[in-house]
């Protein structure tokens, strides 16, 4: 019956019945966990496959140390004081940049054990706040030294997430040079994914790199200077396309369970034992190492 109608009455059918059945679908129970796990795979399938040769990823949730497999819970300070023992380490074994990427890197006392094997090709959790925190007029020296945009340049040139506050991890371990830092703030859709990432974020007129941007500045071992064209963000030999509010679009690979992975506990035994493990430093030479 719709062929014998005029080709404008067909289209404007066929259209309603389209727009009708997406609407009856989408309240059917489960299609939209289903659809999201089809877009999923999707994301993963265009995403092509990743080289792992240059990474990293010491896992702090795999082999549990044996104080944690007695019912205790490894301590933020103990931590802390792992992480200080085993920087050094990583150093030694010749990885190119450590990315810490633990929630707190808050003063500690143990910094002063910490700073003496840290590298400017380390890098250090930073927080994008949307208020102000209680405390008045703070020092701001530290997070002007680390911006990456040139005074000429200054925030307003560049696309970025304006915050109240960043704050910043412990200043004994990004001061003079040492460490960099990384804002780990991200934005993901309603359904738990990231398919958009902010680059730059500021405040205070200081621009600092986002988490990824601060790995990548840490393992090319480039100086920390942003370069932006209207439509492109770069640092070094690399650069990205972004929108208007200075984000990317990541990559999904398909081959992500192929990531190289460490316990942490066999990296922390190997720094207290003092043993050689051949194949431990293998893994680490010359990659970017990620820590959480």
């Amino acid at each position: 019956a719709i062929a014998l109608l005029p080709i404008t009455r067909r289209i404007a059918i066929v259209l309603g019945l389209g727009v009708l059945s997406a609407g009856i679908i989408a309240q059917i129970p489960g299609f939209g966990a289903l659809s999201a796990a089809l877009e999923g795979r999707l994301l993963h399938w265009s995403g092509g496959q990743a080289d792992w040769a240059g990474i990293v990823v010491v896992d702090l949730n795999i082999e549990p140390s044996a104080a944690s497999r007695e019912g205790a819970v490894r301590e933020t300070t103990s931590l802390r004081a792992e992480l200080a023992k085993i920087n050094a380490y990583l150093n030694i074994a010749g990885a190119r940049a450590t990315v810490y990427d633990v929630a707190s890197f808050d003063p500690d006392p143990i910094d002063e054990k910490f700073i003496g094997s840290i590298e400017s090709n380390a890098v250090f959790p930073a927080i994008g706040l949307a208020v102000h925190p209680s405390a008045g007029n703070p020092d701001r020296s530290a997070l002007n030294a680390l911006s990456i945009a040139d005074p000429m340049q200054g925030a307003a040139m560049l696309p970025n997430r304006p915050w109240a506050e960043i704050a910043l991890p412990s200043a004994r371990l990004i001061s003079q040079g040492k460490g960099l830092a990384g804002v780990i703030n991200a934005d993901p859709d309603e359904d738990g994914v990231t398919r958009r990432l902010l680059l730059l974020h500021a405040s205070h007129g200081a621009v600092l790199p986002a988490m990824a941007l601060a790995a990548v500045i840490a393992g090319d071992r480039v100086r920390p200077h942003i370069n932006f064209s209207g439509t492109r963000i770069g640092v070094g030999t690399r650069s990205w396309n972004v929108n208007e509010r200075g984000e990317v679009e990541p990559k999904f690979p398909r081959n992500l369970d192929r990531i190289p992975v460490i316990a942490f506990d066999r990296l922390v035994a190997a720094t207290a034992t003092g043993t050689s493990d051949a194949a431990l430093q293998e893994a680490i030479r010359n990659r970017v190492v990620f820590i959480g």
